[in-house]
């Protein structure tokens, strides 16, 4: 856990300045016992990440594959197997942002996508990005990039 490799390392710290350690082997100990702290400490670090990753990857294949709807996050927690409000916790928990708002990302990612790479109207980005029409379309845009998808089309080019 953190709580061993912060005992450990303190422990490695306070000997070097006390001078504690009256044999070399008991020095080597506390040395190897940190490595060995640190070893597991990031294996579960890396195990985090990767489980984060996934979670992060399959919903943003399951929010793409639903397009043009926009998914719901109870057909998402079914994937994962959990209800809707542990997997609505879990998920804010683990990434720092709700599902709701993290399909919302990946929407306007398509959104800018399209804005960037052909000329379709507003109304067409808005229908094959999920959003119920241009307006909404825009108002949630402007919400979270502080700019109009029109302007953004534009400063683009």
């Amino acid at each position: 856990s953190d709580d061993a490799l912060t005992a450990s390392l303190l422990r490695l710290v306070r000997a070097e300045v006390l001078k504690n350690f009256h044999e070399p082997a008991d020095a080597e100990k506390a040395v190897f016992d940190f490595v060995q702290s640190f070893e597991q400490w990031a294996r579960r670090k890396a195990d985090g990440t990767r489980e984060i990753e996934r979670l992060m990857d399959e919903t943003r294949s399951c929010v793409l594959a639903k397009l043009p709807h926009a998914i719901d996050v109870g057909t998402l927690a079914a994937r994962f197997g959990m209800s809707r409000c542990h997997f609505s916790h879990y998920f804010r928990r683990v990434t720092g942002m709700t599902p709701g708002r993290f399909a919302t990302e990946i929407r306007l990612g398509k959104v800018e996508e399209m804005l960037l790479e052909t000329r379709e109207p507003l109304k067409v980005v808005a229908d094959a990005c999920g959003f119920a029409n241009p307006n909404h379309l825009c108002k949630v845009f402007r919400r979270l990039r502080q700019i109009t998808p029109t302007v953004f089309r534009q400063k683009a080019r």
